[in-house]
């Protein structure tokens, strides 16, 4: 079921008691987050949002990852793994 930024809204609390790793989204929350704060990356279709969630074990910084055309959430991401061509997000 796609997630949609008026139903979130609707149910209040964090987007990611909301919303999964893989699930779709409306445009709606695509724009939303592009617009909190300017993206740390972007490629072709996709963006990490410009604030670090948490690190890894390794140090790295972990940031949401979206995508449109399709409109999805991917949850957390490194800058390298973004970059990569194993990123688990399409984004070219």
């Amino acid at each position: 079921m796609k997630k949609t930024l008026k139903e979130w809204d609707a149910k209040g609390g964090s987007f990611t008691d909301y919303a999964k790793p893989g699930d779709s989204i409306d445009s709606k929350i695509f724009y939303y987050f592009i617009g909190v704060v300017p993206p740390v990356a972007m490629r072709g279709r996709g963006f990490l949002m410009g604030e670090c969630i948490t690190h890894n074990e390794d140090g790295e910084g972990l940031y949401e990852c979206f995508t449109e055309r399709p409109y999805k959430y991917y949850g957390p991401m490194t800058i390298k793994r973004f970059h990569s061509k194993e990123a688990l997000c399409p984004v070219d």
